[in-house]
């Protein structure tokens, strides 16, 4: 998945998630709240940035976060 290294992809692992269909296929929002929930540390907004790179096929950086979702 592009934005993913090999510890996003661990995260994603332990949590269940087994595809990039998966990720793919996702709320961006309602997956990257899950994961925080399960995390052991916190997650960065970066992360969801990631989650929303990946489904749009875009570099993390160059995304917008809808803050209004996180709420």
């Amino acid at each position: 998945l592009r934005n993913f290294g090999p510890v996003s992809a661990e995260l994603l692992y332990f949590f269940g998630i087994r595809s990039a269909d998966e990720v793919l296929n996702a709320d961006p929002y309602k997956l990257f709240m899950n994961l925080q929930e399960f995390s052991t540390s916190p997650l960065s907004r970066n992360y969801l940035r990631a989650i929303l790179g990946a489904q749009q096929d875009r570099h993390f950086a160059d995304v917008t976060i809808d803050e209004s979702r996180l709420s």
